[in-house]
């Protein structure tokens, strides 16, 4: 195929919108729920196969509306938020049609990808911000003859659970750790 039919069939394929999920959950969590000026943000994107069959992914994932993750900031007003900065990773053509560039996910399984941010890159000022991530396969819909157990753009979007951080005075507090480290654990029997 082309380079100039590639990129149009890439063009042509963003107009389609339909909803169709085959099957995939995207989850979206943040190393921490409030930041302050200066921190680093840690987002973690996992796409999961939720269906019984197994589904074929393209295996790069990249961040922007043509590389499959597509990042949505809304500030306590419902305000989409634009970062400093605006993704824009874009996918080599050439490798849509090479099987190795591919992955097969069976149920329950997860492919993902981290995303390293500074809260000034993505946060005007202070306030409560809503994330979401967007998926949508980077692959053309007009490639789907040449993959065709694979999800294509044309499949539609996939939306995360949305997440809310908060940005003020206070530093980062990572999740899921414990407010108090102090577990100990019991000695087995019979030791001294």
């Amino acid at each position: 195929m082309s380079i100039t039919k590639l990129a149009l069939a890439m063009l042509l394929g963003t107009a389609n919108s339909a909803p169709a999920n085959q099957g995939l959950e995207v989850t979206l969590s943040a190393d921490c729920q409030e930041y302050q000026a200066g921190d680093p943000i840690v987002l973690d994107v996992r796409i999961t196969n939720t269906h019984r069959n197994p589904v074929t992914l393209y295996g790069r994932l990249g961040w922007g509306l043509l590389s499959g993750l597509s990042l949505e900031i809304k500030d306590s007003t419902g305000k989409e938020i634009q970062p400093k900065f605006l993704d824009h990773d874009m996918p080599v053509p050439s490798t849509f049609d090479d099987r190795t560039y591919y992955l097969t996910l069976q149920r329950g399984h997860f492919f993902g990808v981290t995303r390293r941010d500074t809260i000034e890159q993505l946060f005007p000022a202070p306030g409560a911000y809503t994330l979401q991530v967007l998926y949508r396969s980077p692959i053309p819909a007009a490639m789907e003859p040449l993959v065709s157990d694979t999800v294509v753009r044309g499949d539609g979007v996939v939306a995360s659970n949305q997440i809310v951080i908060m940005v003020g005075p206070t530093a980062c507090r990572p999740t899921g750790t414990r407010p108090n480290n102090s577990f100990k654990p019991k000695p087995l029997r019979g030791s001294a």
